[in-house]
């Protein structure tokens, strides 16, 4: 139905998709605390209150694993941390190859860590909340199950973050408030979880073998390198950014949890059966049209906007409604497959009829907008 206009807003939104990760650290008490804003999924993830060495092991940790764009810290951090910190990055970020891509270190204020003030702006934004917390006793209540006021190193840490924000993402309409558009939702952040894998490894290893582009437009752009004759470019099968995403975020933090492993590992040996060729086929098929919905929300937070982004949604959500009744013959062969369909209930189909009815009438209001003009000139 809305084929032509797909094609074109997801090849411009694969375009301007390009994925910046702003890390803050506060450290003081011995104890340290991070978020870190990935500008792609518009999520503010955090990591808990955590007891620092004396070398400052976990925040090397927390560089290696994240690999951040910038890293803001407060102005008034003690001089041996900055000093780790400045020494950490320049030993693991630098790339003689790309200038740009290297990790930057920016001082902001210590007002801006300030935890009470943090936890004011937390209960206003508004993208975070259901519509029945309309008090903040709600609001807190609800937050608190998701993140603790307890931890007040990640705070301040949150704190330092949200003026960066606000800063280099800037919100698409004033009539909200100014960083309900670009954070829609605060997660926690497990390290445990992950295996950290030293940079020298991917390159020893040639799990990562980026290479320039040979396209001159795209010398001086940011995106200018690419996969070459590496195992991440061998193992790339992926009909969607937001799957070559997640298979890049897969290969640099290799999980090391037996459970999940576990999971990975039925659905790979569910999908080897040749018994099941046709579903695979079937679900690439409908992955095609699937885009990054977190960048979309934020475009909704704008009063203007425009048809083709509702039309967008409204095709992944079809997409992803016909992937869960694809999947519905084998929830029970697997726990991925189970939980994704009890995942997506029939809230989904009710929502996209009301967004295809809204999309409709608008459509209809602009054409007899158009004839009227049309007949007073």
């Amino acid at each position: 139905m809305y084929q032509d206009d797909i094609s074109s807003i997801t090849s411009d939104l694969d375009t301007h998709s390009i994925q910046v990760i702003y890390l803050s650290v506060f450290f003081a008490y011995n104890k340290l605390g991070a978020a870190f804003y990935d500008s792609t999924s518009a999520i503010i993830y955090f990591i808990p209150d955590v007891e620092e060495t004396s070398r400052f092991d976990i925040t090397q940790q927390i560089l290696t694993d994240i690999q951040p764009s910038m890293v803001i810290c407060s102005a008034k951090t003690s001089d041996e941390y900055y000093k780790a910190l400045n020494e950490y990055l320049n030993i693991q970020t630098i790339d003689p190859n790309n200038i740009s891509n290297n990790t930057k270190l920016q001082l902001v204020p210590q007002a801006y860590f300030h935890k009470d003030t943090v936890e004011r702006t937390i209960l206003t934004l508004k993208s975070l909340y259901p519509l029945t917390c309309d008090t903040d006793d709600k609001k807190r209540a609800y937050i608190s199950a998701k993140m603790p006021f307890n931890i007040p190193n990640t705070l301040s840490a949150i704190g330092g973050l949200l003026p960066v924000i606000e800063e280099r993402c800037p919100a698409l309409s004033y009539e909200f408030d100014f960083l309900a558009g670009n954070i829609l939702a605060l997660r926690p952040y497990d390290l445990n979880a992950l295996m950290i894998v030293h940079p020298f490894t991917f390159r020893a290893l040639e799990i990562f073998n980026p290479s320039f582009h040979p396209s001159i437009y795209k010398a001086n752009t940011t995106n200018n390198l690419r996969e070459v004759n590496s195992l991440f470019a061998f193992l790339k099968r992926c009909v969607s950014s937001i799957g070559n995403r997640k298979l890049r975020s897969w290969c640099l933090k290799p999980c090391r949890s037996p459970e999940i492993l576990q999971r990975r590992y039925d659905v790979v040996q569910f999908f080897l059966d040749p018994n099941q060729y046709e579903l695979l086929r079937t679900l690439r098929d409908h992955l095609k049209p699937v885009v990054n919905i977190p960048s979309l929300l934020r475009k909704v937070f704008d009063q203007n906007t425009k048809i083709s982004v509702w039309k967008q949604i409204i095709e992944s959500m079809r997409a992803t409604l016909r992937i869960r009744m694809a999947l519905v013959p084998f929830r029970m062969n697997t726990y991925f497959f189970d939980d994704f369909c009890s995942k997506l209930t029939d809230d989904l189909p009710r929502l996209m009829n009301i967004i295809e009815t809204s999309v409709r009438k608008r459509k209809f209001e602009i054409y007899y907008l158009d004839y009227c003009l049309l007949l007073t000139f």
